[in-house]
């Protein structure tokens, strides 16, 4: 029996954005996004346990970033968050806000379809 694992595979979340914080960087943007990737160990290619997790500031301007703690993560996260509650009820009313044209194109021909079918 041939098994097959690995070391390496990461997922990126996003946690939201934040405000009125000047990039080090580029001395430009005001705003950072708050990033966890998670390293994985895979078993035939599938992620099955997280080993390495990394938080991230990444300024929405540049793209550059530093590294923070886990403590800072949570704190952030906790206090200067603005999340993506405001995106959500955005799409609640509008089931095609943050799609492309193609996008939009695709999911109305979609619904079309179905409710042709649900009609048939």
């Amino acid at each position: 029996m041939i098994v097959i694992f690995g070391f390496g595979k990461t997922t990126k979340r996003k946690f939201g954005l934040l405000h009125d914080k000047k990039c080090k960087f580029c001395q430009d943007g005001n705003e950072y996004e708050l990033l966890r990737i998670i390293t994985w160990f895979t078993l035939f290619f599938l992620p099955i346990i997280p080993y390495k997790f990394r938080y991230y500031l990444v300024c929405s301007n540049c793209e550059r970033g530093f590294e923070i703690t886990k403590d800072q993560f949570n704190s952030i996260k906790e206090t200067e968050l603005r999340s993506y509650t405001n995106y959500k009820d955005t799409m609640e009313d509008d089931p095609y806000a943050g799609k492309n044209e193609v996008q939009k194109n695709f999911l109305m021909s979609m619904e079309k379809a179905r409710k042709q079918r649900e009609n048939n």
